[in-house]
């Protein structure tokens, strides 16, 4: 599936918008993927891999399904992903040779998914707005474990609020009525459902192997 950019359609003053649209109806899957997420505890090291495998599978997939940009307000998106699958290594590296720092088997496709990037960029850039916290309860455990408080690449990746601040004014210049609509919200549910999937695959694999500072359960 292949999509353009919305249509600058404005809404009229009052009128449901494609921002609202987007708030009401993937509200529910949010808050389903969030409260899976927060079963992990970061302070564990094998929790905070699976964290960090789910999403790097995750922004993979949507990396993958995003056709080649062209348009300047497709590019910010693209290039946020670049790094953050760069810090997602990073972060993963100190696991290498261990099963933690291995990918899930990747569940078969029907047909290759091409991503509108209104959807894409809303999961993307909504997901970086809670980073910070998630980083800081990551530090605290390993204090509290005594061991030091490396920086997580990834939570800590710097994210300009611009970047949502923009998002959020361009789609609440759309009609909800805007052909593309229906599309980029379906898109949007996929990319909900490659993190709830990655997610799965990860807390199902095999045992990795105990990581050598791997302690008991550390209050976040």
């Amino acid at each position: 599936m292949t999509h353009s950019p919305a249509a600058p359609e404005t809404a009229s003053s009052g009128a449901q918008t494609l921002r609202d649209a987007l708030r009401q109806r993937l509200t529910p899957a949010h808050d389903a993927l969030d409260r899976a997420f927060s079963a992990l505890d970061l302070g564990i090291d094998a929790d905070y891999a699976v964290f960090l495998r789910a999403h790097r599978q995750a922004l993979g997939r949507m990396q993958a399904a995003t056709d080649t940009d062209h348009a300047p307000e497709q590019m910010a998106g693209s290039a946020l992903i670049r790094r953050l699958l760069a810090a997602l290594e990073a972060d993963l590296a100190p696991f290498t040779g261990h099963a933690l720092c291995g990918d899930a088997p990747q569940s078969q496709n029907t047909a290759p998914l091409r991503l509108h990037p209104l959807a894409r960029d809303y999961v993307l850039f909504g997901s970086r707005l809670g980073t910070q916290v998630l980083a800081r309860r990551r530090r605290e455990a390993l204090v509290q474990q005594g061991r030091d408080a490396v920086p997580s690449q990834y939570l800590e990746h710097v994210f300009d609020p611009r970047l949502w601040q923009n998002y959020v004014h361009q789609t609440s210049q759309i009609s909800v009525e805007n052909p593309q609509t229906e599309s980029i919200i379906a898109d949007a549910e996929q990319c909900f459902e490659w993190f709830a999937l990655a997610l799965s695959q990860h807390l199902s694999s095999p045992a990795a192997p105990m990581h050598p500072h791997r302690a008991e359960k550390a209050p976040l």
